[in-house]
Order: structure tokens, then sequence, then C-alpha cells
């Protein structure tokens, strides 16, 4: 899988929650996979890949990603796109 770099990332940890703080200001229980564990880990680097059931191989994952590329939030925040012009 090739890395994909980006200014910043949505996540969410999926319907299992593993891994998310919750309302009550807990985290729930620990992710027990190794591509659920690496989203949680608190590094710049994260896992994405469709959705896989606990008994398949490399176990459970349904976190959901969104990442977002530079220019894409550039063109978001800077209006005119001038303002932003050079970097």
């Amino acid at each position: 899988m090739q890395p994909m770099p980006a200014a910043a990332l949505v996540l969410s940890h999926g319907r299992n929650g593993f891994g998310a703080d919750n309302a009550g200001g807990n985290r729930n229980l620990a992710p027990t996979s190794d591509d659920e564990v690496e989203n949680n880990n608190e590094d710049q680097r994260f896992v994405m890949h469709p959705p896989r059931a606990a008994d398949r191989p490399g176990g459970e994952f349904d976190d959901l990603l969104l990442p977002l590329s530079p220019d894409w939030l550039r063109g978001r925040l800077c209006d005119p796109a001038s303002l932003c012009a050079g970097g």
C-alpha cells in the first residue's frame, strides 16, 4: 500500500468504537487488530482499507478515514485562492 500525505485527517473508530474516547470522557475497549491499533497509537501513520470481519485474517477492521490534501484545505480556507499562493 502506498503512503498518502495529508494535511489533516478525519478518523472514525467505526461501529465497534475500539480505542475511541466516549461521551463519558473515558476510552472504549482497546482495538485488537493490528490495523486498528495503528490508527489508535497517536502517531502520524494511519491504515485505510475496506472493512473486515473479526473472523478474517488480520482481525476486525471498521475504522473510517477521510484524508484531506493540502490543496483541498487551501481551496477551502483561502478566498480568493491567491491569498495562499506560494504555499
